[in-house]
């Protein structure tokens, strides 16, 4: 009996369970083209009845994507090919045939290999990524994919910076990127993983400069690619997060409440200021200060590092518009030349007050250590 259940269990691991999984039908990030792709991410589309990209994974080995809309007037694209499943890890598509109607016409047979990808399952979505078969590098290029996407979720709260801009004549992309870099006078760098963001023919890049991670953006224009480099750390911005989330979790700091009488004001305006500090060393680690009156609140929080400000958040409440909050803030990369990198998380934004917030430090400094 014992031989018999082991026998039904070993045959149970050799069915591909994992690939059988992808077959039916998906919604997709994006058609499946003649154009290399780092990545896809499929997900089962919440109703019957949805608009945008499709994919139909079918167990004769074939698939199709397609785009609907809900206004006919539109470009919409069918492709269609076949696939092979490598491994319970691993597919790859061949791209056969693409057909276009609607405000676009034409049809053409590709006939090609458009690779090997790798299947990463998540809860709601699988992300397909280019792969040369090597799993632990297949496994680190998920790693990157979240880099990209932990970017650009922080990349679209910034303000805009003017990026150092190029128009670099179109060879593979991967060319392209060592030519700009070298044009801007970089001479250790590599790129790491490439993923598409909604517009079609763009890009964000992963790269590595000098040792360091940094993002470039890339537009495919055509006869050439459109090329930026953005300015500022974003690994400064997570190590500073970092920095920030071990503060509020300090169980060790003491609040200390300041009267608001140490602070100037009129008629029915009012300040509330609660220093965070550390007994042992009556360091300044963290500083609320409330400001109230008929028509407004504001709230900013400081962060500091050996009394030095890190982080500064504000939250702005207008009477009037409760609905409609502002909050931002202010990674600071030099407190001492004003560089600081603004982060809107609402609408609109403050100033960077630096003569007011030197004050409010300093108050609190001076009221803990009296």
């Amino acid at each position: 009996m014992k031989n018999i259940l082991l026998f039904f269990i070993t045959l149970c691991l050799k069915v591909p369970v994992n690939a059988q999984s992808l077959l039916g039908k998906w919604k997709i990030s994006h058609l499946i083209t003649e154009r290399t792709i780092d990545e896809y991410i499929i997900y089962k589309p919440e109703e019957e009845r949805s608009y945008g990209n499709h994919l139909s994974i079918n167990e004769s080995g074939t698939f199709s994507t397609h785009y609907t809309a809900e206004c006919g007037n539109d470009c919409f694209t069918t492709t269609s090919g076949t696939y092979k499943m490598i491994d319970e890890n691993h597919i790859r598509f061949f791209i056969k045939n693409i057909s276009h109607s609607g405000e676009c016409e034409g049809n053409s047979n590709p006939n090609k290999d458009i690779g090997l990808y790798y299947i990463h399952r998540e809860e709601n979505r699988i992300q397909l990524l280019k792969s040369d078969g090597n799993i632990e590098k297949d496994k680190q290029n998920v790693i990157y994919s979240k880099m990209i996407a932990d970017f650009l979720n922080f990349e679209r709260t910034i303000r805009k910076i003017e990026p150092q801009n190029k128009r670099i004549e179109k060879t593979s992309e991967k060319d392209a990127i060592n030519a700009y870099l070298s044009e801007l006078g970089y001479t250790d760098f590599g790129s790491l993983f490439s993923k598409p963001i909604e517009s079609y023919g763009r890009s964000i890049i992963l790269v590595r400069i000098e040792q360091k991670h940094q993002y470039l953006y890339l537009a495919d224009m055509g006869k050439s690619y459109y090329i930026s480099l953005y300015d500022f750390d974003y690994d400064f911005i997570k190590e500073t997060d970092l920095l920030v989330d071990k503060i509020n979790s300090d169980k060790e700091l003491k609040a200390i409440n300041i009267n608001e009488a140490s602070f100037p004001h009129s008629g029915d305006d009012f300040n509330l200021l609660t220093v965070f500090t550390k007994t042992e060393k009556k360091s300044v680690e963290k500083i609320i200060h409330q400001e109230f009156n008929k028509y407004y609140e504001l709230t900013t929080i400081y962060y500091l590092v050996n009394e030095t400000p890190i982080y500064i958040e504000q939250n702005y409440d207008m009477k009037r518009a409760s609905d409609r909050p502002v909050q931002n803030a202010f990674y600071i990369v030099d407190w001492n030349i004003n560089k600081y990198i603004l982060k809107k998380m609402n609408l609109g934004s403050r100033k960077f007050e630096k003569e007011k917030f030197e004050k409010i430090i300093e108050l609190s400094k001076e009221k803990i250590k009296n």
